[in-house]
């Protein structure tokens, strides 16, 4: 090693260049690093959603869900299987074995094991979707559009419409999502009496409706020259020639219409979600990113076409930034930034006092010098500048010059003692580079197990252990090839030292001598006081991999009682809207999200879309942690003191609770229950059990049961020898009810 130390010692000009290279490189791959909000990760998780209109949970069960169960069941490669039937929809959700060799594989047995499912009723008209759950479609930016009262919804829909088109054309822009955008849809609502007096049924009308919009196929003709497709067109190409559809006519001219029994309207599809962004209703447009793209450029985009959107719109609309998830990467990245800036600073002024201002400048330099090379190597293992790796960087900082300033002050002593400007340098790393390469091995191996946790949390944190490594190491080639190279063609000035720092090495060397004397008893003392902090500050301190004190995201789950309908359920949520406005502090608060219909605090229920007219949420945006002075979890306790007197009051909620963004991935709740069997009572007998048990322990809170029931019935007993002496069956009397 000596030799090598020696080499680059020689060669100041070859270590220049090395230094100049790594500067310009670890800059130009800074500048073009992504960032993004959450880093890449493959959840190796599934949701099967589908749709079906109308329907009870015991329908979706047996018509939807058990046949995608039963095809699931013949994939290979899986760890789990559950399912969610309510009203209107079926969610599956499949979890994928992580210890597969070809989860890729295993990802496409999936999709066509949904493929191979038939037969489902024919009121689904989609067929089941598959979302692949990965850290991609988890939206980087949130538009909301919104009108005063004099904005119809036709209107809104238009401008929302226009804006999502310029978004999704922004470079880096991978799709958006409107939420809130109700489809259009022509109403036929049919007048009993009318339809009475005319002898005319309920299925008679939607029949001539469906045989009227048809595209059918003839087949082809062939002539000797030529061949034609025999199409038949009868298809609407206004919604509203509906009210024109004959029903029945007779030869003497007489017709009866859809507009003589009923009233066409355009309208809407019912809806199933309101949404409502700082209180006034909207349209939101989720947006997400590009794989390749960078986050807070595709947010910069966003805001500046936001800027001139705004200009275009009439009186009463405007469009406003309801999330944008860069904002924390951005703020994290400043905290980075400006505690390198400072962390240069002071080392060069510690050591300017206590030896010279050159060695101090070429000590200092280790800081960027290891951040570029960080950032150069971040790439190469496919990490990007979030959170995960900002954080790994803070961890690191304060370790970064601790070599540098060992080495500049053994080789400073050496020339202290006379020594010329090479040997001492020389002699300097020689001594003590194994020592130095001994403390950051030991902190490198502290932080590289991380890298063998498996599951999601090993693929969300691995930025750690690899950035912490990488600059580490990046330092330590600093400290040992680079600084002692500077240091050798640095003329210094020698210089007495400070009286103050003669009289801190008095006092260190005679409280050494003491301890040395009595060695044994200071090494009991320190294993004394190591078991006092294993075996009673350790269990009060307890353990959370990731806190969420200061979360920059709270939610308010509500739960209205079954039955209630969507209007009524958001009459209800306006007191709780006002108090998240009156009680979170405005420098706090960047905005806040109602949403009727969708229930939860999990990631999961917005997947698996889920909806349901009594639930509700609203979800309060921060402002970044580092620019305000309450925490997430003060502001969680004062809107659970006002909000509990609504939850113990006339009955206009069954739950409210209040919770805070836990840290790192969506990995569900802490702890899941699961009873398992075919008998509901026994199982609604044993939840009732476990929920009364639990809920007496003052740790649990928040406590989720997916098996509520269902809306009240009307069950329809039929006269079977009275239908089958009027000549229809029970599908006649299904489809006139349901009709």
């Amino acid at each position: 090693m000596k030799n090598l130390f020696k080499f680059f010692i020689e060669h100041p000009k070859l270590v220049n260049l090395f230094l100049v290279l790594v500067l310009v490189m670890g800059t130009m791959s800074f500048l073009n690093l992504k960032r993004n909000s959450i880093p890449k990760v493959d959840f190796k998780m599934i949701f099967i959603t589908t749709i079906y209109p109308g329907a009870a949970p015991e329908d979706v069960e047996i018509n939807v869900t058990i046949p995608i169960e039963d095809e699931l069941q013949k994939v290979t490669g899986l760890k789990d299987l559950k399912s969610y039937s309510a009203e209107n929809v079926s969610t599956v959700f499949v979890e994928i074995d992580p210890d597969v060799k070809d989860i890729e594989e295993v990802k496409k047995d999936v999709n066509k094991a949904v493929d191979r499912v038939a037969n489902l009723p024919k009121k689904i008209k989609d067929r089941p979707i598959v979302t692949e759950l990965k850290s991609q479609i988890f939206p980087v930016f949130e538009v909301a559009i919104s009108g005063d009262s004099q904005i119809s919804e036709l209107e809104l829909r238009k401008y929302a419409k226009t804006l999502e088109k310029k978004i999704s054309e922004l470079p880096g822009v991978a799709g958006t999502k409107k939420v809130g955008y109700r489809k259009r849809e022509v109403h036929v609502e049919v007048d009993p009496v009318k339809a009475n007096n005319q002898y005319v049924s309920l299925s008679e009308v939607m029949g001539s409706i469906m045989a009227r919009n048809i595209r059918l196929s003839g087949g082809t003709i062939q002539s000797l020259a030529t061949k034609k497709k025999v199409i038949t067109l009868s298809q609407f190409d206004d919604p509203m020639e509906v009210k024109d559809v004959i029903i029945r006519s007779a030869f003497s001219g007489q017709r009866i219409l859809v507009s003589d029994l009923a009233r066409v309207e355009d309208s809407f599809e019912d809806e199933t979600k309101i949404v409502k962004a700082n209180g006034e209703p909207c349209i939101n447009i989720v947006v997400d990113k590009k794989e390749t793209a960078d986050a807070v450029r595709v947010a910069e985009a966003i805001k500046k076409l936001l800027i001139q959107h705004n200009k275009d719109l009439p009186k009463g609309v405007y469009a406003q930034v309801v999330k944008d998830y860069s904002v924390y990467v951005k703020s994290l990245l400043n905290v980075v930034i400006s505690n390198a800036l400072v962390g240069f600073v002071l080392v060069a002024l510690c050591l300017m006092i206590f030896l010279d201002a050159r060695i101090a400048f070429w000590t200092a330099l280790g800081i960027p010098f290891s951040l570029l090379v960080a950032f150069y190597f971040m790439p190469v293992y496919d990490i990007a500048v979030t959170t995960q790796s900002l954080l790994a960087l803070i961890i690191v900082l304060g370790m970064l010059v601790d070599d540098a300033i060992v080495v500049s002050e053994h080789i400073f002593s050496y020339r202290e003692k006379g020594l010329g400007v090479i040997e001492a340098s020389i002699k300097g790393i020689s001594e003590i580079f194994w020592p130095v390469c001994a403390t950051v091995t030991t902190t490198i191996a502290a932080f590289l197990p991380v890298l063998l946790m498996g599951g999601i949390w090993g693929e969300f944190i691995r930025a750690i252990p690899i950035v912490i490594t990488v600059t580490l190491l990046a330092s330590l080639f600093e400290a040992t090839f680079i600084l002692p190279a500077h240091l050798a063609h640095t003329p210094l000035k020698t210089k007495a030292k400070p009286k103050v720092l003669l009289w801190l090495e008095d006092i260190y060397r005679r409280n050494l001598i003491r301890v040395l004397k009595r060695k044994n008893l200071f090494i009991w003392i320190f294993i004394g006081i190591f078991i006092f902090a294993v075996g009673v500050l350790w269990p009060i301190l307890g353990f959370e991999l990731m806190p969420s004190r200061d979360a920059d995201l709270l939610m308010v789950k509500i739960t209205t009682p079954k039955g209630t309908p969507l209007r009524e359920t958001e009459r209800r949520v306006n007191d709780i809207e006002k108090i998240v406005k009156e009680t979170v502090p405005k420098e706090a608060l960047a905005s806040y999200v109602t949403t009727i219909g969708e229930r939860g605090t999990d990631m999961w229920d917005t997947i698996s879309g889920l909806t349901q007219d009594h639930w509700a949420k609203v979800t309060v945006n921060l402002t970044p942690a580092q620019n305000r002075k309450i925490t997430a979890i003060q502001i969680k306790d004062k809107l659970v003191k006002k909000i509990e007197p609504l939850k113990n009051g006339i009955g206009e909620f069954t739950d409210l609770a209040v919770t805070t963004q836990a840290g790192g991935p969506p990995t569900g709740k802490p702890i899941d229950v699961n009873f398992i069997g075919n008998n509901d009572g026994i199982r609604t007998k044993l939840g009732d059990d476990f929920v009364e048990f639990i809920s007496s322990n003052k740790a649990v809170f928040d406590i989720v049961r997916d098996d509520e029931k269902g809306l009240q019935e009307l069950n329809i007993k039929l006269n079977y020898q009275l239908m089958s002496e009027l000549g229809i069956t029970a599908v006649d009397v299904a489809s006139t009810i349901r009709a």
